[in-house]
């Protein structure tokens, strides 16, 4: 090909036409006369259509001697001149030079690159450039390629001749092309599965650095990659363990929709003081996918993928989840939802992990959503106590707020507070994670002052009778109690 576009008047068929050469003593038989070497630097000298003639007429022995000591020195004119010649008389010069040219595959390629052309032209434009060699792909196919003037047509022996064009063709050349993470295209550019939330798109597979896994495979054809396109979002590529993750919940078509977004390294997490746990993220219309060495390629659906991004993501305490999203026990409040385990900065205490499903962790975070209250993370000390109560199932039910600074000015120890459904967890290092029901908080809220002179509770509630009917609890400078409902506050004499 040579820089023009390939219809058949344009297409050389060089030993199918009657082309004269000029009367200057030089052809096929002087060709022949002549030592490769002298011959070859000969054909250098002369216009290319003329070449073509030449080596066309002459025996396909002499002319794969002459394109055998041109192929180092100038291997884009021999694959040019081979490329304007048929098919037939191409295959017979190929198979008398040495087969560590690398060029066996030529002429199949010219041809479907030819074929592909004819169908594709309105969508390609004009051809920008000669036939050529591609670069390696990272899988070792080799190929050929064609530029147009929106885009290209690729030729590999494993895709077949395949055309990229417009904003994929440009995403596609950004990324490297052939040699780079997406490496051959192997299906055409074709319509995807419109997504739950209305996009509407395309797609087109590629090699990828290494084939998905034979489940992937099975569903979707043996690829490696695939580059989605759809005007709301624009290009982007899914591949590796992200990639073969979304095309098992059903790509655009399922719960994730079209990537909104490129993947994009992320971390490291804040795992075990130091040793923290980087990897990758991909955000999708649905949710974002994490993938980690360690914790492998999981999911986080809307809205807990937003929350969790717009709260420092995988480098806060949280760190990369470590379960798919779960129905969570519904509280005794009447509250439904869901849980998502993540990282944390330790393991939860075994006791704790003992009770866990095995798709569940290990772990020492979680994030909980429901629609009554919305989305929270409750993490180590206070998530410690929390999942041995019993989690959203037990008396403190969903919480309702993130764990928030308490010190009333920034010269007093350091505390926090959380709010739950069913009362409120205190934290100082001194004594703990202390719940305080619900009950009791309303009792001090409706006393101005009172919890502050009480200071923060360092027990939690306890029963003072068998019957449950009383009870106590102890705070930094006082008791409550209840008795059959009624609330009584005992500070110290300092603090009256």
């Amino acid at each position: 090909m040579h820089g023009e576009s390939r219809d058949s008047s344009k297409f050389f068929q060089i030993d199918q036409v009657h082309l004269s050469l000029p009367e200057d003593g030089f052809d096929a038989d002087a060709l022949a006369a002549l030592s490769p070497r002298v011959a070859a630097r000969q054909v250098t000298r002369i216009p290319h259509e003329r070449a073509a003639v030449l080596l066309a007429r002459a025996s396909a022995s002499v002319s794969a001697e002459v394109l055998q000591v041109l192929l180092p020195e100038n291997e884009g004119l021999v694959i040019s001149i081979l490329a304007s010649i048929s098919q037939g008389r191409a295959q017979e010069i190929v198979a008398e030079m040495a087969s560590t040219t690398r060029l066996e595959q030529l002429p199949s390629a010219v041809k479907a690159i030819e074929d592909c052309e004819r169908t594709a032209r309105e969508a390609l434009g004009e051809s920008v450039g000669p036939l050529a060699r591609a670069t390696p792909s990272r899988q070792h196919t080799e190929g050929f390629y064609q530029a147009f003037e929106k885009g290209q047509i690729l030729w590999s022996a494993r895709g077949e001749a395949q055309v990229t064009w417009g904003a994929i063709a440009e995403y596609y050349i950004t990324l490297g092309g052939t040699g780079g993470r997406l490496g051959f295209p192997l299906t055409p550019d074709h319509k995807a599965v419109a997504s739950p939330f209305g996009t509407e798109g395309s797609c087109q597979r590629f090699e990828g650095l290494r084939d998905y896994p034979q489940e992937v495979c099975e569903r979707i054809g043996r690829c490696g990659a695939t580059v989605y396109w759809s005007q709301k979002y624009w290009t982007h590529g899914t591949w590796g363990s992200i990639g073969a993750y979304y095309e098992l919940v059903g790509g655009t078509g399922g719960w994730l929709g079209f990537p909104v977004a490129d993947e994009v390294k992320v971390g490291p997490s804040q795992r075990e003081a130091g040793d923290g746990t980087t990897g990758w993220r991909q955000r999708f219309e649905g949710g974002a996918v994490y993938y980690s060495g360690k914790t492998r390629a999981i999911a986080v659906h809307e809205p807990v993928a937003d929350y969790h991004e717009s709260h420092r993501g995988v480098t806060s305490p949280r760190g990369f989840p470590v379960s798919p999203e779960l129905a969570a026990a519904d509280s005794p409040y009447g509250t439904t939802g869901r849980l998502q385990r993540f990282e944390g900065i330790w393991d939860y205490p075994t006791d704790i992990l003992d009770h866990w499903s095995d798709v569940e962790g290990p772990g020492g975070a979680t994030i909980y959503t429901s629609e009554a209250h919305g989305v929270y993370y409750v993490g180590w000390g206070n998530g410690i106590l929390y999942e041995r109560l019993g989690g959203t199932g037990s008396w403190l039910g969903f919480p309702k707020s993130d764990e928030t600074d308490a010190r009333a000015s920034k010269d007093d120890p350091w505390c926090t507070v959380q709010e739950f459904e069913g009362g409120t967890i205190f934290y100082k290092a001194k004594s703990g994670s202390v719940p305080v029901p619900r009950a009791t908080m309303e009792y001090l809220s409706q006393h101005e002052g009172l919890l502050q002179r009480l200071g923060l509770p360092v027990k939690g509630e306890s029963s003072l009778t068998p019957g449950d009917d009383e009870h106590v609890q102890f705070f930094e400078h006082g008791v409550v109690t209840i008795r059959k409902g009624v609330f009584e506050t005992w500070l110290r004499a300092e603090n009256t």
